[in-house]
């Protein structure tokens, strides 16, 4: 929902929509009063630059590679906190 709420939020310039900011994200959680976790916040920024800046490619194609994006982001994540010990 936070990013949804945040794409219909942004702002547009001369070359398109903004990217979505760091404080458009704090405002969000503080309006909301919902405290994001990192992977939550590193998820919203790769939706966010995945939407902006990704290759123009078939739907399917898109979600296969952003879906693989947020897996890997968050077998990291879970790496770094000592729940996986392989990949």
């Amino acid at each position: 929902m936070c990013f949804h709420d945040l794409h219909n939020a942004r702002g547009t310039g001369f070359n398109g929509p903004d990217p979505i900011s760091f404080p458009d994200i704090a405002a969000w959680s503080l309006l909301n009063g919902t405290r994001l976790k990192a992977w939550e916040l590193s998820a919203i920024r790769a939706l966010d630059n995945q939407l902006l800046y990704g290759q123009r490619v078939t739907a399917t194609d898109g979600k296969a590679s952003l879906f693989a994006d947020l897996k890997r982001m968050a077998m990291k994540n879970k790496r770094r906190q000592g729940k996986l010990t392989n990949g």
